[in-house]
C-alpha cells in the first residue's frame, strides 16, 4: 500500500482532495468510454488501483449526472477494480490478445 493511499484511508484532507480531483478528471472519460467502445465494465487498474476504492465511488457519483442514456448505454458505466494491481493493464493486454488469436484460430473457415 502507498502512503497516499494509506493517507486517504485514514482519511486525511490532502490525500482526499487528491483523489477527488482524479475522479473529476477522469469522469469525462469514463462517461463516455460506453458509447466509442461498448458497454463492458471499465476497469480501474494500474497506478488507480491503490486508490481504489476511495476512487469508484466518486467515480460513481460523478457519473450519474452525466451518462448518456441511449438505447445501448441504459446505465451509468460499470466500473470495476483490477485486484490485479499496476500489472493489470500488461496481463489485461495479453489476455485480450490470446483471446482474439484463440477466436481467429478455431474459427471455423469452411464455406
Amino acid at each position: 500500500m502507498t502512503a497516499p493511499t494509506r493517507a486517504a484511508d485514514a482519511a486525511d484532507p490532502d490525500a482526499l482532495a487528491a483523489v477527488t480531483a482524479c475522479a473529476d478528471r477522469l469522469a469525462p472519460g469514463v462517461a463516455a468510454r460506453p458509447l466509442a467502445v461498448g458497454p463492458e465494465p471499465t476497469v480501474l487498474t494500474g497506478g488507480a488501483t491503490p486508490a481504489g476504492r476511495h476512487l469508484v465511488p466518486l467515480l460513481e457519483e460523478r457519473l450519474r449526472p452525466v451518462t448518456p442514456h441511449a438505447p445501448n448505454v441504459p446505465n451509468a458505466p460499470r466500473l470495476a477494480l483490477s485486484r490485479l494491481g499496476e500489472r493489470g493493464v500488461a496481463l489485461g493486454t495479453v489476455r485480450k490478445a490470446l483471446d482474439q488469436v484463440g477466436e481467429e484460430l478455431l474459427a471455423d473457415t469452411a464455406p
